[in-house]
């Protein structure tokens, strides 16, 4: 294997492991040839990600809410 395969290799295992679809990955390396789409596209991807993580934030800030008004109201804290 090429040192340009591994480090294709490594760039589809990451894009992997961070949630990407096949579809999603092959939209990136079309993409890789461009520095600037490439840091564009992985930016657009974080902030998505990003955007889920404080949705359900806000979701967990709302459980944790309706649990202490509940063990409130049965005295147990």
């Amino acid at each position: 294997m090429t040192q340009k395969q591994m480090e294709e290799f490594k760039v589809i295992e990451t894009l992997t492991d961070a949630g990407c679809t096949q579809a999603m990955i092959e939209d990136f390396l079309k993409k890789a040839k461009n520095n600037s789409e490439t840091l564009r596209w992985l930016t657009g991807y974080r902030t998505t990600i990003l955007d889920e993580v404080h949705k359900y934030n806000r979701e967990l800030e709302c459980l944790d809410f309706l649990i202490y008004k509940i063990r409130k109201a049965l005295h147990f804290i």
